[in-house]
């Protein structure tokens, strides 16, 4: 339906019955109405009033007529075709909620409270906060929309928040109405092209907002978006959420940090779960004070998914290593958080009062984090801090028994020292999903009758590489693949990827070749979104004697999408 049509309507009186004037003729009339068939459509009469009067609220009783189109050019442009999903459905949960209108025709019965509205910050800062209180989301959407694209003084916005049913959002309809109110609210920002300067760069990402005014912090998001080519209104889909408020004036840079930050990070792990801490105390004999210690220690990590606080080790000795899940649901509610949900990793040591108050020292070699990514076949780990070898001691008031007796807030846990954690530092097996270069080494077994005259294909996925006939043993056969002639697509996904084979048909070789070796096959890739390099070593060392009779598969193997390292 257009956004904009011609409105034919009879009068009705309070129960809906047609009301004929003195004369005995129906009363008709026609207006003008915009976004009809949704819960915020207006009625504006140009009849009564050249400038047009909002007639929305009497419409309730009268009964529709017709719909006519009056401006074919108004059904089209950016807004209807953004708009048009949520317009769509709305509608048709305006026809199961009316099944009335089945039967007697386009009757839409106009909500009790759809007023127009002038818009004001009150609205806008509760939707920037999430706050709808029973909205429908898709169609704040909507109203933001054409507030922001016609915005003029004195515009209204239907008051959709206090018509809408819960059931007509979705919690991607809410991130996205949420940001986009968030945008509202964002300072005229500077057009500069030019870029922001490494060392600001690397600022934001490590969370250094100092120098950053709040225009500063929009101007930097702004640039963000321009660098990676999102479009502003898909915030919410592409940022990590945070506790920020409208009025933090450093919200916008820590947007513009989140999503520096995930651009370093390969799209299957932006979510991770089953996150493990590793701990490990130094040990040499040479230590004087020792490396162990009686508190218990434990760790912190928070950030804006939550906080979790776990015991890392009860009363260790020096060189002591383990590794130590987090309860997930415990901590953060929910099995898997993004991975700029954690910021911080705080260290902690705490004892009782029958060990006695007294500090003892530990020294700590290595701090650890590994998780799964939520996308299976995918690894994460961060070693920012292994081999810190750093002593830590828990501080203690007055001295000896004194501490004991008359200091109980010896006896409190400490914080004794906070690691920042950003995904910059994370590592992931692999570091990225898909590739847009690839190449291959077949290898041939160095031994005697290793080489073969038989004609080879090598199969990768659902890929077929022609390798050629006739190899000598102790050689390999080397080569860059066509992705668009052997996988129909430019760039490949690393999951797609579940096996390597090769078919061998003998009917080439001479008389006397009877079989060959199958040293292995190493694969070399380029990610397609990261300046990284992938290699598959997993089958580069098989050695596999090889008898084909007639062209058929002697060997294959499986793949996921972990057996692809980095290659640094």
């Amino acid at each position: 339906m257009p956004r904009t049509v011609g409105v034919a309507y009879h009068h009705s009186d309070a129960r809906g019955n047609i009301r004929p004037d003195g004369n005995g003729e129906v009363i008709g009339h026609v207006v003008v109405c915009t976004n009809p068939g949704t819960p915020y459509a207006r009625y504006i009469d140009y009849q009564v009033d050249p400038n047009g009067r909002d007639i929305t609220s009497t419409m309730r009783n009268n009964r529709i007529a017709a719909y006519f189109s009056i401006d074919p050019n108004d059904s089209t442009g950016d807004l209807i075709t953004t708009q048009r999903p949520a317009m769509e459905r709305m509608e048709v949960e305006q026809e199961q909620a009316h099944p009335e209108t089945q039967n007697d025709g386009p009757q839409i019965e106009a909500p009790d409270t759809s007023e127009p509205m002038e818009v004001d910050e009150e609205h806008i800062n509760q939707w920037s906060n999430g706050q709808f209180n029973g909205a429908s989301c898709a169609a704040v959407i909507a109203a933001i929309s054409a507030f922001s694209k016609h915005s003029r003084p004195g515009r209204s916005l239907p008051d959709v928040v206090l018509v809408a049913r819960d059931k007509e959002s979705t919690s991607s309809d809410c991130d996205r109405a949420r940001d986009m109110a968030t945008q509202l609210q964002r300072p005229q920002t500077s057009k500069s092209d030019e870029p922001l300067k490494d060392d600001e760069l690397k600022k934001l990402e490590n969370g250094d907002f100092s120098g950053f005014s709040a225009r500063d912090c929009a101007d930097a998001l702004e640039k963000m978006y321009l660098k990676y080519k999102i479009h502003t209104p898909e915030l919410g889909n592409k940022l990590g959420r945070r506790a920020d408020t409208a009025e933090d004036p450093k919200a916008d840079c820590r947007r513009a940090q989140d999503l520096i930050q995930k651009q370093k990070v390969p799209e299957p792990c932006k979510k991770i779960k089953n996150i493990e801490i590793g701990f490990t105390l130094s040990s040499s004999w040479l230590s004087i004070k020792g490396e162990g210690t009686k508190d218990d220690v434990g760790a912190i990590l928070e950030g804006p998914a939550g906080k979790a606080e776990l015991l890392l080790a009860s009363q260790p000795s020096g060189g002591d290593s383990k590794w130590i899940p987090l309860d997930m649901q415990k901590s953060f509610k929910t099995d898997s958080i993004d991975i700029t949900g954690i910021n911080n990793l705080t260290l902690t040591a705490e004892t009782f009062f029958v060990r006695g108050a007294e500090s003892d020292a530990f020294k700590v070699q290595d701090l650890r984090l590994r998780a799964k990514c939520a996308d299976p076949g995918f690894g994460a780990k961060n070693d920012k801090y292994v081999g810190i070898n750093a002593w830590y001691e828990r501080p203690q008031k007055g001295w000896w028994i004194f501490s004991t007796v008359f200091y109980p807030s010896n006896y409190d846990k400490k914080n004794l020292a906070t690691f920042p954690v950003v995904p910059a530092d994370w590592e992931f097996a692999p570091p990225c999903a898909s590739f847009k270069e690839l190449s291959y080494d077949f290898a041939f077994g160095n031994t005697n009758g290793g080489g073969t005259g038989d004609t080879l294909v090598l199969k990768l996925g659902e890929g077929e590489i022609p390798l050629g006939k006739s190899f000598t043993a102790g050689t390999s056969t080397k080569g860059t693949v066509d992705l668009q002639k052997t996988f129909k697509k430019k760039v490949v996904q690393l999951s797609e990827l579940k096996t390597v084979a090769f078919d061998d048909d003998d009917s080439t070789a001479s008389f006397g070749d009877n079989g060959w070796t199958f040293k292995g096959v190493t694969f070399t890739a380029t990610c397609a979104d990261v300046p990284k390099k992938l290699q598959m070593k997993k089958y580069s060392n098989v050695n596999a004697d090889i008898y084909a009779a007639g062209n058929k598969k002697p060997w294959s193997g499986k793949l996921i999408p972990s057996d692809w390292m980095e290659l640094k």
